[in-house]
């Protein structure tokens, strides 16, 4: 193993037509919920780690969500 960790969805990922991933979640509470394990695992990131700013994005995107903002209100 070349140790990177993966970090999947529940319910995994998809492609649109324009080539964009796409997270799929139950409902909101599911997404939250991997937002948070996101985080943790950022947290345990060095600085300096080709992941970070991938785990960053992912923190954005879901964090932003409109649905997200509305369950997190």
């Amino acid at each position: 193993m070349s140790g990177i960790t993966y970090l999947l969805t529940p319910n995994g990922t998809d492609t649109e037509v324009s080539g964009k991933l796409v997270l799929l979640f139950e409902d909101e509470q599911e997404a939250v919920a991997y937002l948070d394990e996101l985080e943790d695992h950022a947290t345990k990131l060095d600085s300096g780690s080709p992941q970070k700013p991938v785990i960053n994005a992912l923190v954005s995107a879901i964090y932003n969500d409109q649905f997200v903002q509305a369950y997190l209100r």
